[in-house]
């Protein structure tokens, strides 16, 4: 095993994601995603997946820079 420090958001960050499992899938793979189970997962790694937007991701703190900082939220 190989481990790769690549800075997130960039061009290589994303095409890493595409291809191998990162940590943030770990809980698809044991079994304690609530949202994608390890099946899902190898088949967006297979044949990719398009993103879908949700009422948790729209909230994501990158869309409070607009907005200035309000006291942690």
């Amino acid at each position: 095993m190989r481990i790769q420090n690549l800075n997130q958001r960039t061009k290589l960050w994303y095409q890493h994601r595409k291809k191998y499992i990162n940590a943030s899938e770990v809980a698809s793979i044991t079994g304690l995603d609530p949202f994608r189970s390890m099946e899902q997962l190898v088949h967006d790694k297979l044949f990719g997946t398009t993103f879908t937007a949700n009422q948790y991701n729209l909230l994501h703190p990158s869309y409070k820079v607009p907005f200035g900082d309000l006291g942690g939220f």
